[in-house]
């Protein structure tokens, strides 16, 4: 039984919107505001060739929620070495009013934010994208190495319907070849005249 999924082209140019999910933290007491270079924004992924536009959000956290957000950091991404700390509860300011035994990870902040859009137009980049990685190469739809890049396969376009039967008679008189020969006009008998027989008046259509 065939696959009755279809994937359609794009209307423009096609995108999407990838989020980073990583904590990139620093404190500034040795910096006290002063200008930071080289420091790790983000990394992005390398999915296909195409431009795309890169959104950074600076985020302004106070004593407490810095800690906290310190200690989720450690315990979620790092790499499990011998040298790494043994993961604690962690205490954030979110508690079940019904239940205070319950333990809730989380740590509800408000800060001020920061942003700053940067154009990536990749002309610098080199090597094999993901969605450039597939054996079989990718197909010539719009869109198609960024599709790979975030699905691991090729797009399935929707299969094109097929055309207008032909109308084909057999053995018909004339005037029904003469008919199905133009479909799309209006065709209208006219009445013959008094005394007129089949034999001195052929029908006439318009």
């Amino acid at each position: 039984m065939p696959a009755y999924t279809y994937d359609y082209n794009c209307r423009t140019q096609c995108w999407e919107i990838i989020y980073n999910h990583d904590l990139i933290l620093f404190d500034d007491q040795y910096t006290n505001g002063g200008l930071l270079v080289n420091q790790k924004a983000a990394q992005i992924p390398f999915y296909d060739h195409n431009p795309g536009l890169v959104e950074i959000r600076q985020n302004s956290l106070t004593a407490d929620a810095y800690r906290y957000f310190k200690l989720f950091q450690q315990q979620t991404q790092n790499t499990g070495g011998l040298a790494d700390s043994p993961p604690s509860a962690l205490a954030g300011n979110v508690h079940n009013v019904a239940n205070d035994r319950e333990a809730v990870v989380g740590y509800f902040t408000a800060s001020a934010v920061s942003t700053l859009r940067y154009w990536l137009d990749r002309k610098d980049a080199y090597g094999l994208s993901l969605g450039g990685s597939d054996p079989a190469g990718y197909s010539n739809l719009p869109g198609a190495e960024l599709f790979y890049g975030l699905n691991l396969r090729q797009p399935q376009p929707e299969p094109t319907f097929p055309g207008s039967p032909q109308l084909v008679l057999f053995n018909a008189p004339p005037e029904c070849l003469r008919l199905s020969a133009f479909p799309a006009k209006r065709k209208r008998l006219s009445s013959r005249k008094a005394g007129e027989t089949n034999s001195t008046k052929r029908p006439h259509y318009e």
